[in-house]
């Protein structure tokens, strides 16, 4: 029964291979960690309030689209016309965020006019991914790609399978995720409520899960050891989940080293990406429905 059960969870997870450390991947590192520790500040505690996508776009921004061009502008250094490019993506993308931190009457502006937030976010970004393009490395190398999708998309079927209902299970069970979900008193006004909603929280989880998943895992990987990789994103993934309902906090810390070992197999993003957005429609969905019925 034993070697039953180890054979399942080998074949559902995969190996994690050790390898030697990269050259220079002591200093990347480093820089991983400021970005992160940036995102993690601004995107946390300096948030956007207000509408939804606002609120949601402000979010990817901040932990997605700046610390992909940090990370670029990091990799093309040493190619001039490359580092040129992600220079100014960088600050492109980085303008909005620190009008945000800066400005006392930033706010109340890009809840008027979020162009002001949108337009340079995006414009960094295609810029940042300009440079990368010339400086070679890609960014499937930080997990944005399909990665090894035919190892990875039969096994998210398979979790979906579980997923749903076990979502649905929890939310009847634990009268705090009936209660917390979804998130703020606009969403259960009406479905078109609900469903921009849920919209928003696909937009942000692009920046979240490449935070966590991308930026930090890929990051800290590179010096070669997997677990240490794996629990160092695990742990603020944790951590961040404080204001959640208790049993949610508590599953995070499995669910984020689980979700990091995973993502590492699969070389992409993408996954978690759909499994944590489903988890969330779900969970939101159910306690909805236990609302209005």
């Amino acid at each position: 029964m034993l070697q039953t059960v180890q054979r399942l969870v080998h074949w559902a997870m995969g190996d994690l291979e050790h390898k030697a450390p990269e050259p220079g991947s002591a200093a990347l590192v480093g820089w991983v960690c400021v970005v992160a520790a940036f995102a993690m500040v601004a995107g946390e505690w300096h948030a956007i309030r207000g509408h939804q996508l606002v609120r949601s776009f402000y979010r990817m921004a901040v932990h997605g689209v700046v610390p992909l061009a940090a990370l670029v502008l990091w990799a093309a250094w040493h190619n001039r016309r490359a580092r040129a490019l992600a220079t100014l993506g960088f600050v492109v993308s980085l303008a909005p965020i620190a009008w945000r931190l800066l400005s006392s009457t930033s706010v109340a502006e890009l809840r008027q006019q979020p162009e002001l937030l949108i337009y340079p976010s995006l414009a960094g970004l295609v810029i940042a991914l300009f440079a990368s393009r010339h400086n070679g490395e890609g960014i499937g190398v930080w997990g944005l790609g399909l990665g090894d999708w035919r190892w990875w998309l039969p096994r998210v079927g398979l979790c979906l399978a579980v997923l749903v209902p076990g979502c649905i299970l929890a939310t009847l069970l634990f009268d705090s995720l009936a209660d917390f979900y979804p998130t703020g008193g606009w969403a259960r006004k009406n479905w078109t409520h609900f469903t921009l909603k849920h919209l928003g929280v696909g937009i942000d989880f692009l920046g979240w899960e490449f935070l966590f998943r991308g930026v930090l895992l890929f990051g800290f990987y590179r010096r070669g050891d997997p677990w240490t990789a794996v629990w160092i994103q695990a742990i603020p993934f944790f951590l961040l989940h404080y204001d959640k309902p208790p049993v949610e906090l508590t599953l995070s810390l499995v669910g984020g080293a689980i979700s990091g070992w995973f993502t590492l197999r699969a070389r992409s993003i993408v996954p978690l990406v759909v499994l944590h957005l489903v988890q969330i429609t779900v969970v939101g969905l159910t306690a909805q429905l236990l609302r209005v019925l």
